[in-house]
């Protein structure tokens, strides 16, 4: 819209912000935008003006309908003096999403089999998917779990979370538990799923395999907070 080209002229003109941001409506209104950090910002609402919100992560900043930009926090300019060295991505790598649900079925891994790289999103804190064997109705959770692990040795798996918020930790339960001992990566990642998949395609397309699991959990651009912000007012 015509209020976020002119507000995002207006920061860029007033400001000496040199990174990545999305400029979005703050509220309902047009009497002010959100500069949002560009790898922590997801899309909440499939209509409203402010449906694009700072997930884990505060505004970056806030311009008003008269072109006033006020910082929530000190911000300092950041030194691009390196030659900037481009790492595209492979356009024929295939990268999936497979979203944890009731009533899965081992074939939903197996069918994976050709992709390079796979994202889980799993379920709470932990990034839960449903592979504990408990009782009788559970014997496909076996078959899951050994799909699973099969295929953790041949391609970089790596989990998100289906909750907005928070971040994810794979030590509390006894399922995080397993899923790392097979290779599953991202615990205490707090990157949405969207981010961890274009991160995924991003590293598989410019580093070795044996690489992938450090360099998941390293912060390169803000897509991993060391400490999640956010208040209830930007919510």
């Amino acid at each position: 819209m015509a209020f976020n080209l002119i507000s995002a002229v207006n920061f860029i003109i007033k400001s000496d912000f040199n990174e990545v941001g999305i400029c979005m409506h703050s509220n309902s209104s047009d009497n002010s935008c959100f500069i949002l950090p560009a790898c922590k910002t997801k899309k909440l609402h499939t209509s409203r003006r402010d449906a694009f919100k700072s997930i884990n992560s505060k505004p970056i900043a806030e311009i008003t309908n008269k072109g006033d930009v006020k910082f929530f926090s000190e911000y300092k300019k950041k030194n691009h003096s390196n030659k900037i060295k481009l790492r595209l991505f492979n356009e024929k790598l295939k990268i999936g999403i497979l979203k944890s649900h009731p009533n899965m079925f081992s074939f939903e891994i197996i069918n994976c089999n050709k992709y390079n790289g796979l994202v889980l999103e799993g379920s709470g804190i932990a990034g839960n998917f449903p592979i504990n064997n408990i009782v009788n109705q559970t014997k496909e959770h076996k078959l899951i779990f050994n799909e699973l692990k099969k295929l953790s040795q041949k391609i970089p798996i790596v989990i998100s979370s289906n909750c907005v918020f928070g971040r994810i930790n794979m030590n509390i339960y006894d399922t995080g538990r397993k899923m790392q001992d097979i290779g599953i990566i991202g615990n205490f990642s707090d990157m949405i799923t969207e981010t961890a998949f274009i991160k995924l395609s991003w590293l598989l397309s410019n580093f070795k395999k044996n690489e992938i699991k450090e360099l998941f959990l390293k912060d390169f651009r803000g897509e991993i907070s060391k400490r999640i912000e956010f208040e209830k007012k930007f919510i």
